[in-house]
């Protein structure tokens, strides 16, 4: 992992100590963020994820292994690469660090340098360990025809259709978009799974696939009439019997396309309302239907919007990560920030779906995604 703008918790009561270590890994590039305790440094958590955690042992309020408690008990943060530092380098402390998970136990007196170099080292083998999981979940998701990633846009005679999917740190994640072509129409299938990272990749793996092969069985008997608010009736049906499914919250939405018009049909199952951009009257509204959770109800009802599209029109779907998008002072702002930049785009020619999200996370200073971010865009083309 490289040091550009990878984020270092240091937790240390001695404010010598503080600096010499704080100064040591500012220098190898290292954005550190400082705690005295094992209570300041929760607090630090709370605003933000550093990419690795190194701790002091004997602290006043909440010494090293406490804090190191609680970070095993949050989901959250038990994955941060956790290294200790102390003076006291005892086999007894030793033994009870490594039992906790910390990646390694540094000595204070072995010095600045080497604390850089052994947390480097924990965060390649970190990255290295991640990668090659994230490899061998890929092979498998092939393997079992349900991607880990989107599938390419169809290509369509009177739509341009896009998408933009960036995992939180990385990791696949609950996010899932994936394309299914019929004879008159494409169906496009977005949806998002409570959670991040392998628990929520685990659930959308099983779900998206579920799903997948759940609304091409229901489109393949509505023939013509394919619409979107009966697929979300009749696959609500198939989610409430099944137990194991339906222990999974999911948002969905599902977008039936025409291929000979520029009619597309909408359902939205408590995924957050679309964006609609009207070229020619150069206004921006968003379009919601009122429908439940997925699996809530046997007899659930599902609501649906028709829209005709004129050439130049755009349709934007997107999941939390960019709607619930934070700035770097915590603020919330994804939303209406999304609405801004879309206002902000001039060359409706040029417009793209990873361009829309790169804009927003810039403007609200986002360096990375907090959540899995997912952007889909439909265009009517000109």
């Amino acid at each position: 992992m490289s040091s550009d703008n990878t984020k270092i918790l240091l937790v240390e009561d001695e404010p010598a100590m503080q600096a010499l270590f704080g100064f040591s890994l500012k220098r190898e590039g290292y954005t550190v963020l400082k705690a005295e305790n094992g209570v300041e440094a929760i607090e630090v958590l709370k605003k933000e994820t550093p990419d690795a955690i190194v701790c002091d042992i004997m602290m006043p309020e909440m010494d090293g292994f406490t804090f190191r408690e609680e970070i095993i008990k949050n989901d959250e943060w038990n994955e941060i690469p956790f290294l200790f530092l102390t003076a006291f380098d005892n086999e007894e402390n030793i033994i009870r660090g490594l039992a906790l998970g910390a990646e390694d136990f540094i000595p204070k007196t072995d010095g600045a340098k080497v604390v850089a170099s052994k947390l480097k080292n924990a965060l390649r083998k970190r990255t290295d360990f991640k990668k090659k999981i994230v490899g061998e979940l890929d092979t498998a998701s092939k393997a079992t025809g349900v991607l880990l990633k989107p599938p390419k846009p169809p290509e369509m005679k009177k739509y341009i259709i896009d998408h933009y999917q960036k995992n939180f740190e990385d990791v696949p994640g609950g996010d899932f978009i994936d394309y299914i072509p019929l004879d008159d129409q494409v169906l496009i299938i977005m949806g998002d799974v409570m959670g991040k990272r392998w628990k929520a990749w685990v659930f959308a793996h099983a779900y998206a696939g579920y799903i997948r092969s759940t609304v091409r069985s229901i489109a393949s008997d509505m023939i013509t009439d394919i619409r979107p608010a009966e697929i979300l009736r009749r696959l609500n049906k198939a989610i409430y019997r099944d137990e194991q499914i339906s222990e999974s919250i999911c948002a969905l939405t599902i977008i039936c396309i025409n291929r000979g018009n520029l009619n597309i049909k909408i359902g939205n199952a408590l995924q957050y309302p679309l964006i609609y951009c009207d070229y020619e009257k150069n206004e921006i509204k968003q379009i919601q239907t009122d429908s439940p959770l997925l699996g809530l109800k046997l007899d659930s009802e599902f609501d649906e919007l028709s829209i005709d599209m004129k050439p130049g029109d755009c349709l934007f779907a997107a999941t939390d990560g960019i709607m619930e998008a934070r700035s770097a002072a915590g603020m919330l702002e994804g939303f209406e920030t999304l609405k801004n930049t879309l206002k902000s785009f001039k060359d409706i020619e040029k417009i793209s779906a990873e361009k829309i999200v790169n804009a927003v996370f810039a403007t609200s200073e986002i360096t990375e995604a907090q959540d899995d971010a997912t952007m889909l865009m439909v265009k009517a083309k000109q």
